[in-house]
């Protein structure tokens, strides 16, 4: 990670430096990616499906649950896209979706992150699977290749 992460192709994404936990969970997100988070995060948008909760308090909730090694409820939180014989995963909120894999237990490589409602609109979820593989492949980076949640987070 750290050749992608010196080469500005991965950007680590911190977890609370108010609340600091003994061995967090590490996560990081591609340049693209990043903007894209760090655009909610900036600019607070509104909720486009009306909810009460920001995107933003949203993206913050699930990232600190998953830095500071919270508990993930899967098909709630996270789960395996499906098909999932690729070992592609997708974080999720109400409306946010983060797509990307494990690289080893721990660690998750966010690649690409968008709405929920403009992914079932223009129907995205196989070009998004398809930018994670293509940044696997590029940059030739291991992932966890075994099926189940006990191999991706402790």
């Amino acid at each position: 990670m750290a050749e992608l992460v010196d080469a500005k192709e991965l950007h680590p994404i911190g977890g609370s430096r108010r609340e600091p936990v003994p061995n967090p969970r590490r996560f990081y997100a591609t340049t693209p990616c990043a903007a894209w988070l760090d655009n909610i995060n900036r600019n607070n948008p509104a909720s486009p499906d009306g909810l009460e909760e920001s995107p933003r308090l949203q993206l913050f909730g699930i990232l600190k649950t998953f830095i500071n090694r919270g508990e993930m409820r899967l098909d709630r939180e996270f789960h395996p896209m499906r098909p999932g014989e690729k070992n592609i995963w997708e974080i999720t909120t109400a409306e946010l979706r983060i797509f990307g894999f494990f690289s080893e237990m721990d660690e998750f490589i966010a690649v690409v992150a968008d709405y929920k409602s403009r992914i079932i609109t223009y129907s995205l979820y196989p070009t998004y699977r398809q930018m994670v593989e293509n940044f696997r492949s590029a940059h030739q980076v291991n992932y966890v290749r075994q099926n189940g949640v006990a191999y991706v987070l402790s």
